[in-house]
């Protein structure tokens, strides 16, 4: 995942824009999943599972589909998926923020 600290985003191999915009999102053993960010350039469906062992993507036209799919895959549901700010505040906040050298 990259990020510019404002947006997060994924260059899986088989996404046809290179660079996809990342809403939010969940990572697990071998997903990474989430809700699609719209951009400029691509409008991507709203909900997608990263395969990181294969470096596939698939999308999901709907937030139902999507959980249908986490659901049979012992994957999170999208009311888990949080930002990349939130996800950065709460591995560094506190103690290991000032504990950093």
């Amino acid at each position: 995942m990259i990020t510019n600290g404002i947006d997060a985003y994924i260059e899986p191999e088989n996404y046809p824009y290179g660079v996809m915009m990342v809403h939010s999102f969940t990572i697990s053993d071998r997903y990474l999943t989430g809700k699609t960010e719209v951009s400029p350039v691509d409008k991507p469906k709203p909900f997608f599972s990263w395969n990181l062992s294969k470096n596939e993507i698939v999308f999901f036209d709907s937030e139902s589909e999507y959980n249908l799919f986490a659901k049979n895959n012992g994957l999170p549901k999208s009311s888990e998926f949080k930002t990349f700010r939130k996800s950065y505040r709460e591995y560094w906040g506190g103690l290991k923020f000032w504990m950093l050298p």
